[in-house]
């Protein structure tokens, strides 16, 4: 089991250079789990596309379909996060991502400079 975060989600479920190794992410570990956040910042990674018009309302739909069937949602203490966030300097949306990789003990596969500086032993790329 691993923590995704939204850009691996994204990596994974939009065709794009960094998907190849998102797919080996997959093959390697299927068992992605996230903060329930990553729906709402991986819908405004959609909106951007549908907005930039590389696709439309209905492949963006299609794309969280294909996300929600990849990812378990868990809840995050926001207060635990914010503890996080403020030892690390990350922002509390990423510090919920670093904080449910801490509280399952698990990696958190990112390729945000600032987790991986931050959460060294803990994120990997």
């Amino acid at each position: 089991m691993i923590v995704a975060d939204v850009t691996l989600i994204s990596y994974f479920t939009m065709e794009g250079e960094h998907t190849p190794s998102a797919l080996r992410v997959r093959r390697c570990d299927p068992d992605w789990v996230a903060p329930l956040l990553w729906e709402s910042e991986f819908g405004n990674v959609l909106r951007r596309f549908v907005r930039g018009g590389a696709f439309d309302l209905d492949l963006a739909l299609a794309h969280l379909d294909v996300a929600r069937d990849l990812v378990t949602g868990y809840a995050i203490s926001i207060s635990e996060a914010l503890r996080v966030a403020s030892k690390s300097g990350c922002s509390v949306y990423d510090a919920q991502y670093a904080s449910l990789a801490l509280q399952l003990d698990i990696p958190l596969v990112t390729h945000n400079r600032q987790l991986l500086a931050a959460f060294q032993g803990v994120a990997t790329h």
